[in-house]
């Protein structure tokens, strides 16, 4: 009975001690889908040679490893890891919002929102994605598409912005369609969005949500543009959250982790300098709200198993800027290029094609007076002819509807232009998945000290849930054997 009262007496004075630190009124949690620290390091060594500068997500004062491993497996997917930075336990991978024998879970964001908080959630990718879905749905299987639109509906949140939903989901069973998930969320109330004049058009006061059919890659995007941006959406959030109890906002960077199982670092580097865009506007309002904002900054896992090695003779990390589109669209561009050409196209047809997109220049060709070019190998000229001929074999097969095409659909010249690049910038792969590497967590403002002892993937959700409602969360931090434990009060 004595031991009982201890316990009890120390658990109320950590919870009280909690509670007695002021609670940020405004929360911005920034998720790089595929970001670890190898990919920060890449990303700030090309923003720092381009003229963009050190990253915003470097530049705070408060930095920790955090592990990722899910429930099963030391490699973790994205649905289990968004449910421990959001949940705050770990699940099996593919698990959103569910622990691993199928029990639903707390995301700091419904605490958040049932606190009076208003919530928003985005990402580059779809909305019923992995990462975001972590937040917001509660499902045993990432590819339960119908039961993850519904569970976003029912989350009553108050801003989602993301990619739009495939015209038929993965569940057979249910079998729905796109229209059907917009149809439920305005019977809902949410105001939906599909084109960006829509999506420009939302004022405070309701729930939005913006669902285009994509986003692109940063580096794909063309001047003039008017979709938005993932700083965009970041900034139309702050807009409509912003009010009396103040917000909680998660932004996923989905595209980084898509670049990263591609292999493509000029894509990831894009992609993650617009990521750290939106970061930079939630610092600046950070400026503007010292003592009322907290903003970390975590990757769910790390993607490729990415290494630089930039100090070798003849590597600059400034060879991605030669790359102007993803390995993907120039791959389709390639394609397009030799059916037009009626299924024959030589390297020497895409001569000048390389040299805008890749700044290769071919062996004994005018080399550029200034600026950095690649001067293709021998060895690299074979590379690219054998990758060009089996693409537009396969072409060829698909515009003869031959079973070769469906046998073999792999498109190889863009990979084999990418890696080129790749290998000039010391950057370097070693899988085309996920690894166990431990992400990197940044934060800056109030009470952003709270990163300074996280080990773990799922303190993120534990500290934060503390500081939101501090009277409802035992304080995990100082009772380090014990799981998160919601109290009843």
């Amino acid at each position: 009975m004595l031991r009982f009262l201890y316990a009890c007496a120390f658990l109320a004075a950590s919870i009280l001690s909690v509670g007695a630190a002021t609670a940020p009124k405004y929360i911005f949690l920034f998720i790089g889908d595929g970001m670890a620290e190898p990919q920060r390091q890449m990303a700030e060594a090309f923003a720092l040679k381009s003229g963009y500068g050190r990253l915003a997500m470097n530049d705070m004062p408060h930095k920790v490893l955090t592990a990722t491993r899910s429930a099963n497996s030391a490699v973790t997917d994205s649905a289990a890891a968004a449910t421990a930075i959001a949940c705050g336990v770990k699940t099996r991978n593919s698990s959103l919002g569910v622990d691993p024998d199928g029990n639903r879970l707390t995301s700091v964001a419904e605490v958040a929102k049932a606190r009076g908080m208003k919530v928003a959630v985005m990402t580059t990718v779809t909305i019923l994605h992995a990462t975001p879905g972590g937040f917001y749905a509660h499902r045993s299987s990432r590819s339960d598409e119908y039961g993850i639109g519904l569970d976003l509906i029912a989350s009553g949140f108050d801003f989602f912005a993301g990619g739009g939903f495939s015209r038929r989901t993965r569940d057979k069973k249910h079998a729905l369609y796109r229209g059907d998930i917009i149809d439920l969320a305005k019977e809902s109330g949410y105001e939906v969005a599909t084109r960006p004049e829509q999506f420009c058009s939302f004022v405070p006061g309701g729930k939005a949500l913006y669902v285009p059919g994509s986003f692109s890659y940063s580096i794909d995007i063309a001047p003039g543009d008017r979709a938005p941006t993932l700083s965009a959406l970041v900034a139309k959030a702050v807009e409509l959250l912003d009010g009396e109890k103040g917000f909680f906002i998660m932004c996923e960077g989905g595209e980084i982790d898509h670049a990263g199982h591609a292999n493509d670092a000029a894509t990831s580097v894009h992609d993650m300098l617009e990521f750290d865009r939106s970061v930079k506007v939630a610092k600046d309002f950070l400026e503007k709200h010292p003592d009322e904002t907290l903003i970390l900054v975590t990757g769910d896992h790390e993607t490729g198993g990415l290494s630089l090695d930039t100090a070798a003779e003849g590597t600059d990390i400034a060879y991605l800027g030669l790359q102007r589109r993803s390995a993907g669209r120039y791959s389709s561009h390639v394609q397009r290029r030799i059916r037009k050409a009626g299924g024959r196209l030589t390297l020497k047809d895409l001569e000048r094609d390389l040299a805008e997109n890749f700044g290769f220049v071919f062996p004994g060709a005018k080399k550029p007076e200034k600026g950095l070019f690649v001067t293709l190998t021998e060895d690299d000229m074979k590379k690219l002819e054998t990758t060009l001929e089996r693409d537009a074999a396969l072409v060829r097969a698909r515009m003869a509807e031959t079973t070769d095409y469906m046998a073999k659909r792999r498109y190889e010249f863009a990979l084999a232009a990418k890696s080129i690049l790749n290998r000039h910038a010391g950057v370097k792969w070693k899988t085309a998945g996920h690894t166990a590497l431990p992400t990197l967590t940044t934060a800056i403002g109030a009470c952003s000290d709270i990163v300074r002892t996280m080990k773990d993937n799922t303190e993120i959700s534990i500290r934060l849930k503390e500081l939101i409602a501090p009277f409802r969360y035992a304080a995990c931090r100082r009772m380090p054997q014990s799981p998160c434990v919601e109290i009843a009060l």
